[in-house]
Formats: structure tokens, C-alpha cells, sequence
């Protein structure tokens, strides 16, 4: 399985988080066939089925997570934080997907690591000699950084701002 994204990662590749939201439906799908087995056993015993009952989602994925998101509270089961990062990933993911390159490749920017970006992107593309003091310690990479914004778009993961390629 791949490592748990969180929103406090300064860059994220957009192959991971398909990789991660890959992997946690894998993983949330064995969990709810036990959930399955466990709810529609109990009630079962009493004559009720599983889905007919308030409260008790039938047998499908997204109800089961919906069920987990109402349920967060008093849930005995140990995949909230899984089902919780699911759900912001594949939020990000829809974000991602309509633009750029998202399944081939896209940078993910955190907001409050763009200036650092730009700067690093000038060294990389050739547009400054690193090597140098001047100009370089007159330059306001905040301002560079936010003209190189022109070309990206902001998404929102969980809460925190990113950026990446328009």
C-alpha cells in the first residue's frame, strides 16, 4: 500500500494520489465486505436485511462511506481515517482531473511553498545562475512567484491551498 498524503506535503505527484485512492478503495472494500457481513449477520438473526432498515446502508461502497461519515462518532470500526482520506483525495482528484496532465504527472504545489517553487524553478530552467549573488539577493520572489501563478490554478486539498500547471 502506498504512504498515507496528507495536506501538510510542501509538493505531491498526482500519480501518487491515484495510486493512494487506488489503494484505500482496495482497502475500504475488503473492510466493508467484513462490514457487510458483520451488519447483515446481525440483523439477519432478527429477520432484517441489511438496507431496508433506517440507519443501515445496503450494500454498496458510497453508501457504506457515507454511513462512515455519519457514523464517525460512535463507530466501532478502525478505517474512518482511511475512509476520511478517501474522500479527500478523490476530492482533490476531480479538482486535478480538469486540467493539465493529471494521470501523466502533475505537480501539486502547497500555497505556502510557491515562492520557494518559483525560485527553484528558475535555478532548474536556466533563468538565474544560482551560482551568483547579484542580483540575486535583490530579487522579490514573492512577485516572481506570483506572475509564474499566471500559468497555474489553485485547488483546494482538504482545507489548504496548491497549486498546479493550468
Amino acid at each position: 500500500m502506498t504512504d498515507e498524503i496528507t495536506n501538510t506535503e510542501d509538493i505531491i505527484d498526482s500519480r501518487s494520489v491515484i495510486d493512494r485512492v487506488a489503494d484505500l478503495l482496495d482497502s475500504l472494500t475488503m473492510e466493508y465486505d467484513e462490514y457487510v457481513e458483520e451488519v447483515q449477520g446481525q440483523f439477519d438473526e432478527i429477520g432484517e436485511v441489511a438496507g431496508t432498515t433506517p440507519g443501515i446502508p445496503g450494500p454498496d461502497v458510497l453508501n457504506f462511506l457515507d454511513w462512515l461519515g455519519r457514523t464517525a462518532g460512535d463507530c466501532e470500526h478502525t478505517y474512518q481515517d482511511e475512509a476520511k482520506e478517501y474522500t479527500a483525495l478523490t476530492d482533490l482528484a476531480r479538482q486535478g482531473e480538469e486540467c493539465g496532465d493529471w494521470a501523466y504527472g502533475e505537480a501539486l504545489i502547497r500555497g505556502t511553498h510557491f515562492t520557494s517553487y518559483a525560485e527553484e524553478l528558475a535555478e532548474d530552467t536556466g533563468a538565474i545562475n544560482s551560482e551568483a549573488r547579484w542580483p540575486l539577493t535583490h530579487i522579490d520572489w514573492e512577485a516572481a512567484a506570483n506572475q509564474v501563478k499566471t500559468d497555474y490554478m489553485s485547488i483546494d486539498f482538504d482545507g489548504t491551498e496548491y497549486w498546479m500547471r493550468a
